[in-house]
Formats: structure tokens, sequence, C-alpha cells
């Protein structure tokens, strides 16, 4: 595959700044594409996208394309540094589009090269951090040095090539995205299926027996005498240390730990056996998964085991429906917390056991499907990762 030197530059038929306006004050307000409708798959998220009245003769010449790419040339963070892109496949529900002053369009020349393979080339250089390397800090915010990116040359190859390596990667990144859907869609029908067997448990709208959290179970906190960040010997050995980002970042189950305790570490807390659910009481409130392995865990989780009136994937699905309601309510110090009483007093839902275990059931065999698919998906990025490797490294 045979690839000459290019300016990106030299592949745009124009660069279009983008515009902010002023807030709406009329049904004609242009909607207008932020930083924050980027995804990180280089799409595009129509959520929540913005409104502003901008004049029509700068709209005019201004409106996005089919075929554009979006450039981030303000913002971003330590995580994500600027210069992230986004691909335009298709309008906002058939109305003309802005992008904000925070970014930039890029409309590729057809003529010279695949605007997709474009977009494809800048998402890779981005995801190997080559716009750090164009990049300065004003008033706290990154800013890209654009026109020195832009000059910035790359290896490229024949048109042709380029659609075949778009079809390529366009086929890959569809499955991916089906998997995501798939996962997602199994998400929705643990929740269905809850609701069609129990009701809405907080209003308990099929009028089940009602009975404080503590009736079901051992409630306690977790045990840290000491903080890490104060005493780092207490890290760094063999004993898998949670915290409640661990426990956030899970689904179901907690499969994995970014830190461990040493011997002195586990001397001043507590081993957990596999199989407790871990309730988050501080900074991220009343997010719930079960332990896959003996853990240590801090006194910002509690554990919970079930006395056998019930099981740990009935209350893990219990506290997704209480989650928002339990943060609403706690109080704000330094950061979001609650105490280990609100938990013990907790008044849920207690239906028959067998009507739980079915529901235990149905979920194992749902989430073992749900495994698969993550499997699946995880092969394809892997695939994709590589292959852009492959073509534009």
């Amino acid at each position: 595959m045979s690839k000459y030197r290019v300016r990106i530059s030299d592949l745009l038929e124009n660069q279009i700044t983008g515009e902010w306006g002023n807030a709406p004050s009329s049904n004609n307000a242009i909607p207008v594409i932020r930083t924050t409708n980027f995804c990180d798959d280089g799409q595009i998220n129509f959520g929540d996208i913005a409104y502003r009245d901008i004049p029509l003769d700068k709209a005019n010449k201004k409106y996005i394309k089919p075929g554009d790419i979006i450039i981030e040339k303000s913002g971003g963070t330590d995580k994500k540094p600027v210069g992230r892109v986004v691909y335009c496949e298709n309008c906002f529900e058939g109305k003309k589009v802005l992008c904000n002053n925070f970014t930039q369009i890029l409309r590729v020349n057809s003529s010279v090269s695949n605007p997709r393979y474009v977009f494809y080339l800048m998402y890779f250089r981005y995801n190997i951090g080559i716009p750090e390397h164009f990049q300065n800090k004003t008033t706290g915010i990154r800013n890209l040095q654009i026109k020195a990116y832009l000059d910035d040359y790359v290896s490229i190859t024949d048109y042709d090539e380029q659609s075949r390596v778009v079809s390529i990667l366009d086929h890959l990144l569809a499955l991916i995205n089906t998997r995501k859907q798939q996962l997602s869609k199994f998400d929705e029908l643990a929740k269905s299926r809850f609701i069609e067997m129990f009701g809405d448990p907080i209003s308990n709208s099929k009028g089940w027996e009602i009975t404080k959290l503590e009736d079901l179970g051992e409630l306690s906190r977790g045990i840290s005498k000491s903080r890490p960040r104060n005493l780092p010997e207490l890290l760094g050995g063999k004993y898998p240390l949670v915290q409640t980002g661990d426990v956030a970042n899970s689904e179901l189950y907690i499969t994995r730990y970014n830190s461990t305790y040493s011997e002195l570490g586990l001397k001043q807390s507590k081993m957990w056996k596999a199989g407790t659910l871990c309730i988050t009481i501080a900074a991220n409130i009343a997010k719930t998964a079960i332990l896959k392995f003996d853990a240590c865990f801090p006194d910002s989780i509690v554990g919970f085991k079930s006395n056998g009136k019930t099981n740990q994937i009935f209350i893990h699905y219990i506290f997704s429906f209480f989650q928002e309601l339990l943060e609403s309510q706690a109080p704000t110090v330094a950061q979001k917390n609650i105490n280990l009483q609100t938990l013990q007093n907790l008044m849920v839902i207690c239906p028959p056991s067998k009507f739980q275990n079915d529901f235990e059931s149905f979920i194992q065999q749902l989430d073992k499907s749900k495994f698969r698919i993550k499997k699946s998906l995880e092969k394809l990025e892997m695939t994709y990762k590589a292959l852009l490797q492959e073509y534009f490294g």
C-alpha cells in the first residue's frame, strides 16, 4: 500500500469557524453543536444540543454539511486534551446546524480525498496524542494551535485505497455500535422484568410486604482506620482494595480493582467475602455492585449480606430505583454522603423468596448472555484499534 506525504490543510476545501451568538429569545433560534456533543467514538450526540440566536447572514455561511469534520480547538481537560474530532453523517432532525466558537468545521475537498478517510486519520492522530504537541493554555483553557496542526504533514494513500479502508472501518464500527446497543437493551430488559414482576419498588404499586433493609441482612461500614494517602505503606500488597469509584464503574459485579493493601493495610481494615453487596455512601451515593472476590473497602462503602429473606441481586436492583432519591436527599458538606442509619432504616419491598429467586435466576442467565456480547465487543474494538494503527500508524 503506497503512501505519499501531504499537509492536512491541503486536503481541505474550507475551514469554517464556529459561532455562539446570544441566548435564545425567539422560536427562530438555531441548534448549535458544542464539545459536550462530542462522543469518544467520533460520533455526534444530538441529545443535549444548544439553541442560540445567531444572525442569519452569519449562519447561512457556516451551516454544517454531511461529510464535515468538526474539530475541538478550545477546551479539553487533562484526561481529554483538546483536538477531538467528530464526523457529521446526518443533520439534526433535518435542521440546519452550526458548531460553537470552541470548534471549527473542516470541509474536505472530496475530489482530493475521501472525507471519511480524513476523519479516521484525524481520529487516530488524536488517540495517539499528536494534538497535545500543538496546544497551549490560556486562563486554564487548552487551545489547539489550529493552523500549525493542520499544516502538519501526514501520509495518505490513493483515493481507491482510501475508499477500501473506509469501507472496512465503517463495517467494523457498525458492528461495534450494534454490540453496544445489544448491551443497552440487556439493561433495559432487566429493569423491565423487575417492574413486571414487582412493580415500582418506591411506591410499592403491587402492595408487597415492606420492611427495613436492616431486617433483611447485615449492614456494616467498611473499615479504614488510616487514610492510604497519608500512609502510603498501607498500599501495594496482595489484598484487593475496592474504592467507591470501583463500585460506581461496575455493573452487576465488581470484577476488577485498582488498589491493593499491604499486610499493614489489612491489619487496619477488614476482608469482606465474595458475594457481598457493596453500597457507596459518599461521593457516589447508593451505587451498588456485588464482589466477585474477597476484598477490603473503606468506610465510604457499606457491605450488605442477606440473612436469607432476600438475595443480593434483588437488593442491587432495588437500589437502581432508589439511587436518585437517596442522592437527592444526601446532605452536602465537603461532598455528598449518607450514613449507615439511612440504609438501615430504608423501607424496601419484600416479596416472597420464590419470586425474588426467580428474578435472580433470570438476571444470572441474562448476565451470561451479556458476558458473551461483551467479549465479542472487546474483540471487535481490539480489531478496530489494530486496523487504525495499520492504516494510519
